[in-house]
């Protein structure tokens, strides 16, 4: 049975790959132990709305899907990067 790290970083891709997310990579840290996190997932949009644009699709997918919200959000101002912290899911 999948826990609910598993479960996060499934929706997450799902918000992802709505917006057309390129090169999603999902990186499985569990084993590491001195790792924040037990997933981090990285993608690439082709500009800074499309960057800003996956990113309000993952937040809108974790919301509804999961009633879910990342803790702490960074980049979104100008879009060039954005990172969700959603605790042992990063993206």
């Amino acid at each position: 049975m999948p826990d609910t790290s598993d479960i996060l970083v499934r929706v997450i891709i799902e918000g992802m790959l709505e917006n057309k997310a390129k090169e999603i990579v999902s990186m499985n840290l569990k084993e590491i132990e001195t790792a924040v996190c037990d997933y981090f997932i990285i993608c690439n949009g082709t500009s800074n709305i499309h960057v800003t644009s996956i990113a309000d699709s993952v937040i809108h997918e974790t919301t509804k899907s999961l009633k879910d919200k990342p803790f702490n959000k960074e980049g979104l101002e100008n879009g060039e990067w954005i990172l969700l912290d959603y605790g042992n899911v990063v993206a």
